[in-house]
């Protein structure tokens, strides 16, 4: 049985933490603001107040200067005078935010009369505008794409442990049907005979509607911060609408990579009509089983033509020779650490069931030498060829 290599596990799950660490402080400060102005509209009391204090606070550090509104006011409440120092629940500091705190102290100019809203459980506790600081919806916007990332780095280690035991249990028991294929699908036996109808996981389709939603309110964060205000003026509307519209570019984004696997192939093999079949939307081959001459795994340049850190160019490629000297391509595994491995399993295990198993089926390394450009049209019309090759193999992967 092949080793399942480890690594990379206590790098990803530090990062993952001090990610998520920084981020959870700068969510509790939202969740903390929208949860105060919530219960505030339902539950604190209106009294008559009076302005003591109103100013613009400007704070300056060597990143540059921060402007809020600094107001202070007194309010009778249960026979007793208080004072106050906060305008809205959420109220932060930035650097935009200078021409609101102005006109701010223009509508609360110290002496003014003004409504202020207090806890009857505790009247100390007061604020005057129980609306969420506009600026809590800019943040929402603004944190987002950040809290997407983090969901997906704390998923994706905390699958590795789970991936590697799926891998492990693979490459430990035996072929039965049904037989569930890392980075494949569920074999299973219908009318067909034994089929894999690929399909998108779960984890697809969550991460296809992150990406969509991220990337929409990623891009909104500099369009509302140029035009919609920022931190300084921000429009709640305007930021919850790109919000909304991430939520349904996101679903959009997780119904097309549902379609998109539809489109992939089926492969099924028949014992009792003694062929195998692969067909889809691209493709439709079927191999009686006295013309195939061997099984065979290779190594292919991948692809889905997204590399991440580490992965290697080459992916291996499960496929049979036909006695014709013909090559129908089966199914293209990803890039991880064990995916050759799995690879030859599945091959050694349909050479058995087709009636051609052999000892060991090696993984092959592609036989076609490596182009090297002499010019730029040389080069553009390689990468074209390439791009058409990929294409071909795209309802494999």
């Amino acid at each position: 049985m092949a080793r399942i290599k480890g690594g990379g596990f206590g790098g990803m799950l530090f990062f993952t933490l001090f990610w998520c660490s920084i981020t959870g402080v700068f969510v509790g400060f939202l969740v903390y603001g929208f949860a105060r102005a919530t219960d505030a509209k339902r539950r604190f009391v209106p009294a008559e107040g009076r302005v003591i204090e109103s100013a613009v606070d400007t704070h300056s550090d060597s990143d540059g200067n921060t402007y809020g509104f600094r107001i202070r006011y007194s309010y009778e409440a249960g026979g007793t005078t208080h004072e106050g120092k906060r305008y809205a629940f959420g109220e932060m500091k930035s650097s935009d935010g200078q021409t609101r705190a102005r006109q701010l102290v223009r509508q609360h100019p110290a002496g003014s009369a003004i409504t202020v809203y207090y806890d009857p459980g505790d009247p100390a506790d007061s604020v005057i505008v129980r609306d969420p600081d506009p600026s809590l919806y800019f943040m929402l916007l603004f944190l987002t794409p950040f809290v997407l990332v983090g969901l997906g780095m704390g998923t994706a280690t905390f699958m590795i442990p789970a991936k590697r035991r799926a891998v492990a249990r693979f490459m430990e028991a035996p072929a039965r049907v049904p037989w569930e294929i890392p980075g494949w699908g569920v074999m299973r036996q219908d009318f067909d005979g034994y089929v894999v109808r690929p399909r998108a996981s779960p984890g697809g389709l969550l991460m296809a509607g992150a990406i969509g939603i991220g990337v929409t309110c990623f891009v909104g964060i500099f369009v509302v911060g140029i035009f919609g205000g920022g931190f300084g003026a921000a429009r709640p509307a305007v930021a919850l609408g790109v919000v909304g519209l991430g939520l349904g570019l996101g679903g959009l984004a997780a119904w097309r990579t549902a379609a998109a696997a539809r489109k992939k192939a089926v492969f099924s093999i028949d014992p009792s009509g003694k062929t195998l079949r692969l067909h889809g939307p691209a493709r439709n081959v079927t191999v009686p089983f006295h013309q195939i001459a061997r099984w065979k795994v290779r190594r292919m340049l991948n692809p889905r033509q997204v590399k991440r850190e580490g992965d290697p160019p080459e992916v291996p490629i499960v496929a049979l020779d036909t006695a014709s000297g013909e090559e129908v391509p089966v199914h293209v595994f990803g890039a991880g650490r064990d995916e050759a491995d799995i690879a030859r399993k599945v091959a050694h295990a349909f050479s058995h069931w087709t009636g051609h198993a052999v000892p060991d089926i090696p993984v092959e390394t592609d036989a076609r030498p490596s182009f090297k450009p002499g010019n730029l049209r040389e080069a553009i019309a390689e990468a074209r060829k390439q791009s058409s090759a990929f294409k071909s193999f795209q309802d494999l992967v």
